[in-house]
């Protein structure tokens, strides 16, 4: 006897998600080390002017955005907001900026950084292998006077929940409040 439409429609349907099941079930599962590792990607800058000034007087801002990409073998990073604190801190940037052809460290005030948190990444209940790209964005406010055409450097480590720090990742130069 024949197959009739809809035991033809019901086999179709099976063969079709069994094909989804195994495609997408043999997915290799990455084999990344605990201890998380970066690559830098790129760095952009996006200015912000004031319309009632004029030349580098213009210039009230600039938020520069570093995009690392990261792996993590047990994705332990980021915390839960409700622990995030200063006392664990997990994104660590230092700042160089360009003297004479020679980036040397930026000395902030007592009690500034740009260090911060990310963003819980995965359920801290569901360990396994985390891939992907984080951006960070630092703005630089211009209310003091500031030299302008200033060139800098970001030097970049991440730190898990577990206090595994990665391996740092350096920027490419930025030219913050530009003469436009």
């Amino acid at each position: 006897m024949p197959f009739s439409i809809p035991t033809y429609r019901f086999y179709s349907l099976l063969l079709v998600a069994v094909g989804i099941a195994v495609f997408t079930g043999c997915r290799k599962i990455p084999k990344f080390s605990e201890t998380p590792n970066i690559t830098f990607q790129d760095v952009r800058k996006v200015t912000f002017y004031n319309a009632e000034q004029s030349g580098v007087d213009s210039v009230f801002a600039d938020s520069v955005i570093i995009n690392i990409h990261f792996e993590d073998g047990n994705g332990d990073l980021g915390f839960p907001e409700d622990q995030r604190s200063e006392d664990n801190l997990d994104y660590f940037v230092d700042v160089s900026r360009q003297a004479n052809g020679v980036f040397n460290p930026v000395t902030f005030p007592a009690g500034f950084t740009y260090n911060g948190h990310i963003p819980l990444l995965a359920p801290v209940s569901t360990p396994g292998p985390l891939e992907g790209h984080i951006f960070y964005t630092m703005v630089f406010n211009y209310f003091v006077d500031q030299a302008a055409d200033d060139t800098l450097k970001f030097t970049v480590k991440l730190k898990d929940r577990k206090g595994n720090y990665s391996n740092s990742v350096e920027s490419d130069p930025v030219i913050i409040r530009k003469t436009p």
